[in-house]
Formats: C-alpha cells, sequence, structure tokens
C-alpha cells in the first residue's frame, strides 16, 4: 500500500474492509484534528471495529482525547500520559482519574480553563506574553 498513511479515514478504509485490525489507534495530533480522527472513528463504527485513542502529547491533549471518546460508542478507552489528574496550569484541575477511569468533563470546551498566572510564571526566557 505504497504513499497510503492509516492514520486518515482512506488509509484505514483497506484494513477495515479486509478485517486486518481488531482496533485502530487514531492520534488525534496526526489523524486530521478532532474533525479527521473523528471520520476514523465512524469509519471504524461500519466495520463494527473500536478504536482506543493514542496519546503521547500531553495534558491538553488528555482533555481532547476524552471529549472525542465521549462523543463516539466504539472508543472503550484512550491512552493517557502519567499524573493526567495532577494539572498544575489548570484551575480548577478538569481531569479526574480514579481506578483508571477518568470522569468525563461537562465544563465548556476541552472542559480547561488555564491559569494565566502560572503560564505567564513559567515562559521560555525570552518568549512573549500570552496573546
Amino acid at each position: 500500500m505504497t504513499g497510503e498513511n492509516i492514520e486518515l479515514p482512506e488509509g484505514a478504509l483497506p484494513f477495515l474492509q479486509h478485517q486486518a485490525v481488531d482496533c485502530l489507534q487514531p492520534d488525534i495530533i496526526s489523524s486530521g484534528g478532532i474533525t479527521g480522527t473523528k471520520k476514523i472513528a465512524d469509519l471504524a463504527a461500519l466495520y463494527r471495529t473500536p478504536i482506543t485513542l493514542h496519546n503521547v502529547s500531553g495534558l491538553l491533549m488528555n482533555a481532547a482525547s476524552q471529549q472525542l471518546a465521549a462523543s463516539v460508542f466504539n472508543c472503550p478507552r484512550i491512552e493517557c500520559t502519567r499524573r493526567a489528574d495532577r494539572l498544575e496550569w489548570a484551575v480548577p484541575n478538569p481531569l479526574l482519574v480514579k481506578n483508571g477511569k477518568m470522569q468525563v468533563s461537562n465544563a465548556p470546551g476541552l472542559g480547561v480553563e488555564l491559569d494565566p498566572a502560572f503560564l505567564e510564571a513559567h515562559r521560555y526566557k525570552g518568549e512573549t506574553g500570552w496573546a
């Protein structure tokens, strides 16, 4: 399958059509964002194939993955970074993890309210302020 990218719906389709996978593991960052990853989930659902969201990109991705997983029926689990329930730069902490399960936030957007004072205090040297 030269030139195909399994991270996009058209790349995943042959694997689903031939029942070559038991599960797909798209990553929101490399699969077209939330919309692209939702398309993959919807396509996989047509073939009764679950997805497990891949996430090694940080704490905001945990929040995005949580919201996407809650919006589709064929995503029984997500990969989550360590210390997902210990956000120092968000108030209040939107991610509640207990016994391996994450409570879905019902706050607007990704459910994350950033702490501007923390972010300002931890800027890289030479970086301009937050717009």
